[in-house]
């Protein structure tokens, strides 16, 4: 689907269906509502086209906003689907197998520059882990942790927060990874997963003092870590916020002292 395409799909679902029509809408397509990430009706519209076109399902879409409004005026049918085939073909071929998430969110997430509409896929998923509806299997965590998908590096360590199940070694691991990736992206990248696993290393540590002598490097890596951000404010382009509060514990204040700094000092 060409950009002109695209927007005017995105203009006539905004201008003919409201957040109760979306809602429906999106449950007609077997979709689930809080996975369409979004604070604002334009934020939602946009994740819904995004998410649609990654599973290949334009034309049906197409079909249900026809048979919802038939005086709108909506894409051409046979360019859409000669459009999603050949987009279908590239996706494939730009993602394989191995590199695709493991939430199915992710895909929207990725497409999210808005702190703000973020934290509204990540705090849902965060409730469900919290209470234990959201369950992963040693396989599912691995992978999590290591795929190029943001959202599923977030819960993977939103995973290892609330359950324990990952131990001090693999959360050093997984500071170190985001913070390569901060680094080797110089800092034109979000900083929001290097929050969650900083934030899983720093509870661990909070509640299990006796583990820092087992990651004695853990604590002088995350005042490294605060020193760089707070030297080079070009560093958070992604939408996390202020420097600070990018990499903040749960249980540290963002004003003042740097939040790693008084979570570390709290595990002396």
């Amino acid at each position: 689907m060409s950009h002109q395409a695209i927007r005017l799909l995105r203009q006539q679902i905004g201008l003919h269906f409201d957040l109760e029509d979306l809602r429906l809408l999106t449950f007609d397509l077997g979709l689930d509502w809080d996975e369409i990430p979004g604070q604002r009706k334009s934020n939602r519209i946009q994740s819904l086209i995004y998410t649609v076109r990654h599973q290949d399902r334009l034309a049906e879409l197409l079909t249900l906003l026809r048979e919802e409004r038939p005086s709108a005026v909506w894409p051409d049918r046979a360019s859409l689907s000669q459009m999603a085939a050949t987009e279908s073909t590239a996706i494939d071929r730009e993602i394989p197998d191995a590199s695709r998430p493991i939430r199915p969110e992710a895909y929207a997430f990725a497409n999210l520059s808005q702190f703000a509409d973020k934290k509204d896929v990540i705090h849902p998923l965060e409730e469900q882990i919290a209470t234990g509806l959201l369950l992963l299997s040693d396989e599912e965590r691995r992978q999590c942790a290591a795929s190029r998908w943001a959202l599923d590096r977030i819960v993977a360590y939103l995973f290892a927060e609330h359950t324990g199940l990952a131990n001090s070694a693999d959360r050093v691991r997984h500071v170190r990874q985001e913070w390569e990736k901060v680094q080797a992206r110089k800092g034109q990248t979000s900083l929001v997963p290097l929050h969650y696993a900083v934030r899983s290393l720093l509870t661990l540590l909070a509640d299990e003092p006796a583990l820092r002598s087992e990651v004695p490097g853990a604590i002088s890596l995350m005042n490294q870590i605060v020193a760089v951000l707070v030297a080079r404010e070009d560093m958070d382009q992604g939408g996390r916020g202020d420097r600070s509060r990018g990499i903040c514990g749960k249980s540290s204040p963002c004003s003042g002292e740097s939040s790693i700094s008084f979570a570390a000092r709290k595990t002396k």
